[in-house]
């Protein structure tokens, strides 16, 4: 049985994007166009979307609370310990390799409100 979909509606099977989290603690699906001069933001109302990592420069790191068993962040081969994980990627001299500061995240709080959702091309 072939499948139907409302106008504004396209699979998302086999996409590749980014999850990402907004300043506003939302979660969000980013794909970028082939030549990465514009991207989408999808907001991301499915309840228990499979995803696969396929991202080389992630970890998963054991550390169980209330919120969580653990949590994603660079591998500890990319990190130095303690810094702010925004901060400019520089190469290691000894092993060629970059290096992420890293850090344990801190636990995110939950903010009233709605998110603005993209609906169209970003530059």
């Amino acid at each position: 049985m072939e499948r139907t979909y409302k106008p504004n509606e396209k699979s998302a099977q086999g996409v590749t994007g980014y999850l990402i989290r907004l300043l506003d603690g939302e979660l969000y699906f980013r794909v970028y166009a082939p030549d990465r001069s514009s991207f989408k933001d999808y907001k991301i109302n499915h309840h228990d979307l499979q995803v696969q990592i396929t991202d080389d420069y992630s970890s998963f790191y054991d550390d169980k609370n209330e919120d969580a068993d653990g949590y994603i962040d660079y591998p500890s081969r990319l990190c130095q310990k303690g810094k702010d994980v925004l901060r400019k990627i520089e190469g290691d001299k000894e092993s060629g390799e970059k290096q992420a500061d890293c850090e344990q995240p801190a636990p995110v709080a939950a903010t009233a409100g709605t998110a603005a959702a993209s609906d169209g091309t970003k530059t």
